[in-house]
């Protein structure tokens, strides 16, 4: 968790590379600690995915957001307000993207869930 956060910070700062660094390096530690279809796992990527989001590396938030996805929905289930949050991550990607119909597909997945765990 503190390779995470030291690595937010050097985005902050605009150190990329020390970011990339400490992201891969604390993932490893996780996987290597857990199993690599842990929800903690999915958890990291998804917090990785919106740090690259904000970057504007929108390739790699897609890259973690999809694996993040995947695990939390084989170890959370379709319908857990985890896969609703990685869902709208998602959407916002393609938002950006101007994949306004994918983006929508998204929000609508995740105002369902959304609704089912009212």
């Amino acid at each position: 968790v503190i390779l995470y956060n030291i690595g937010v910070m050097k985005a902050c700062l605009g150190s990329y590379k020390a970011l990339e660094y400490a992201f891969n390096r604390s993932l490893a530690m996780q996987k290597k600690a857990l199993r690599s279809d842990h929800p903690a796992i999915a958890t990291i990527q998804n917090k990785m995915g919106r740090v690259y989001f904000e970057i504007g590396r929108l390739n790699k938030a897609m890259e973690l957001f999809l694996h993040s996805l995947h695990v939390t929905r084989y170890a959370k289930g379709y319908n857990h307000l985890d896969t609703a949050k990685v869902l709208f991550h998602l959407g916002h990607v393609h938002r950006i993207r101007c994949e306004y119909d994918k983006a929508l597909q998204m929000y609508n997945k995740t105002l369902n869930i959304e609704r089912t765990n009212l």
